[in-house]
């Protein structure tokens, strides 16, 4: 096999390594053993700008997940799906140990998996790997966004900062969490930006955001009732866009905060959108988290500090109520 391109090379090593793994499932529930083969491809993408995440349903039976950012956020993704286990072999059948990967004197790998479908797993795993290496070469920088949501219900009573402890609540929150831990374990070339309550005033055939929501409820509703013991930064979506767009070019580092400047309750959020479609504020009336039940608990302070944005370089997002206003006059537009 010397005539192997590196990749190559690097494939069929990759390919020994899982065969020897022996993940092999007879379909009971404690076979599988798919932890050994998500241990490898872990370490294989250890230092790279990659995002990876482990999905155990029962113990040892192990999916891993590697995420690749690319360079155009409007691109359709690519996913390359694979499985690490094998069914069961019986030595008596094989002239090679079926799980000792041995390659012969023609070059050819003996091995359970090894057609079915380990060498295609391992092909896609290095070059995944060597997309990431690529990227790392060439000094890429990954803008990875977040959520107020990493920093659970605990109420703070104060704004935010990046080095907040988190304690997220919920799956969404953990989810976001464990991919800020995997880009600042990765080293590379990464910045972590956190926004919330972010709006635009879209209205979507399956779907409208909360100014919109609250502009179709005042033409139905003598009166609504809006929570007011959530705080948050209210954020227009095109000021974040924008904004986004400076860190691309100044290439900050660590974590910051990026949302629109000062802070409300959703309460506030109703009464500033009923004032820019003249209608009568006071018919937005004030209630609590608990007269509004829901599956996965909201975030009680979600104030987040913008020292750290300003500190890295980047312009301000501009005041909420000025997002709000915009919003509403394009969501006007579109009705």
């Amino acid at each position: 096999m010397s005539d192997l391109s590196p990749l190559g090379a690097r494939t069929v090593e990759l390919l020994g390594e899982l065969v020897r793994n022996a993940c092999v499932n007879d379909l009971t529930p404690a076979s599988g053993h798919e932890h050994r083969s998500a241990d490898t491809l872990e370490a294989l993408f250890e230092g790279l700008p990659v995002r990876m995440r482990r999905i155990e349903p029962a113990p040892g039976r192990t999916t891993l997940v590697v995420a690749l950012d690319g360079s155009d956020p409007a691109a359709e993704p690519l996913t390359l799906i694979g499985h690490t286990d094998v069914v069961p072999a019986d030595d008596s059948q094989w002239a090679h140990e079926p799980f000792a990967a041995r390659i012969d004197s023609d070059g050819v790998m003996w091995g359970r998996g090894t057609v079915d479908m380990l060498h295609l797993t391992a092909a896609m795993a290095v070059v995944t790997q060597d997309l990431a290496r690529r990227a790392a070469e060439v000094g890429a920088h990954l803008v990875h966004l977040s959520t107020d949501y990493v920093f659970g219900t605990v109420a703070y009573r104060r704004p935010l900062v990046p080095d907040t402890p988190a304690h997220p609540t919920s799956v969404y929150g953990e989810s976001k969490r464990a991919g800020e831990c995997v880009v600042l374990d990765s080293g590379a070339n990464s910045v972590i930006v956190r926004t919330a309550w972010v709006f635009s005033g879209a209205v979507l055939p399956t779907h409208r955001d909360f100014v919109s929501t609250m502009m179709a409820l005042e033409k139905q509703h003598d009166t609504i009732s809006v929570v007011d013991d959530q705080h948050g930064n209210p954020t227009f979506a095109p000021d974040l866009a924008l904004g986004l767009w400076e860190v691309c070019h100044v290439q900050p580092t660590g974590v910051l905060h990026g949302v629109s400047f000062g802070e409300t309750t959703w309460y506030g959020v109703a009464r500033e959108v009923f004032k820019n479609i003249s209608a009568d504020p006071d018919r937005v009336r004030p209630c609590t988290t608990a007269d509004f039940p829901r599956p996965a608990a909201r975030p009680e302070w979600s104030v987040l500090d913008t020292s750290s944005w300003t500190e890295a370089g980047l312009r301000a997002l501009p005041e909420w109520r000025s997002g709000v206003a915009r919003a509403t006059q394009g969501t006007l537009r579109q009705l």
